[in-house]
């Protein structure tokens, strides 16, 4: 054993230890800052592992409320179906395109549209966790209904 080197160990563990703490907080803020919701999903237990402000802003629900839900408990019936077709393609590898739209159910009842973005992280090969990325697309779809609506009008008229 060399004596004084017990002491620059403990030394270097702990500069270690609070860059790794600065890197986690940093990490935290970049995410809750983030201007779209954003969560992660444990796929074995299919349950939430984080969620961020903008998530629980769009939702109605607290962080704690929100971790409590099942991740399908935010989607719509009939996107239900879509979401979990869609996303055991992409665990499987099947090449589907990992942004998808589907329709959220939020705590006071009203529902909106999003558009989904899904990576999967892995663990010595095995699908771990998802991340989704989520933006709220319901202007973007009101402006698209009404779009149709009017071309619909505009080609009666033409009749």
């Amino acid at each position: 054993m060399v004596i004084g080197s017990e002491p620059v160990q403990i030394a270097d563990r702990k500069r270690t230890e609070a860059s790794l703490f600065q890197s986690e907080e940093k990490y935290r803020d970049l995410i809750n800052q983030a201007p779209t919701g954003i969560y992660e999903v444990d796929i074995q237990k299919a349950r939430f592992i984080s969620v961020n402000d903008v998530m629980c802003d769009y939702t109605g629900y607290t962080r704690e409320e929100f971790l409590g839900l099942k991740p399908l408990d935010l989607f719509t019936k009939e996107s239900k179906k879509l979401f979990i077709d869609t996303q055991q393609k992409i665990i499987h590898g099947n090449g589907v395109a990992e942004i998808s739209e589907y329709m959220i159910k939020c705590k006071n009842g009203s529902e909106f549209w999003i558009m989904l973005n899904s990576n999967i992280s892995y663990d010595q090969g095995s699908p771990k966790k998802i991340t989704y990325v989520v933006h709220d697309i319901t202007k973007l779809k009101c402006a698209e209904e009404e779009k149709k609506k009017l071309e619909e009008q505009l080609h009666k008229a033409q009749k």
